[in-house]
């Protein structure tokens, strides 16, 4: 087992994956997604990853308030 993911890892993120054909090139980024996907869910990092991204767009909406509150105060 251990053999083909490492297989698949490395067919995956082959530096030479952009040179294949277009289909290809289609199945290898979702290949990319459904691997980090399964890799995140067996790891137990999946929740990691959304409460870093919840808190993230918290973040990036109170400047964007505070920004759409100054305008509006300027316009009356």
């Amino acid at each position: 087992m251990k053999r083909l993911i490492s297989a698949l890892h490395s067919w995956l993120w082959h530096p030479a994956a952009g040179a294949r054909p277009l289909h290809l090139q289609l199945l290898t980024t979702v290949g990319r997604y459904l691997f980090g996907l399964a890799r995140d869910v067996s790891g137990g990092q999946l929740s990691l990853h959304a409460m870093s991204l919840v808190y993230s767009t918290l973040l990036a909406a109170v400047p964007l308030i505070a920004f759409s509150f100054s305008v509006l105060k300027g316009l009356n």
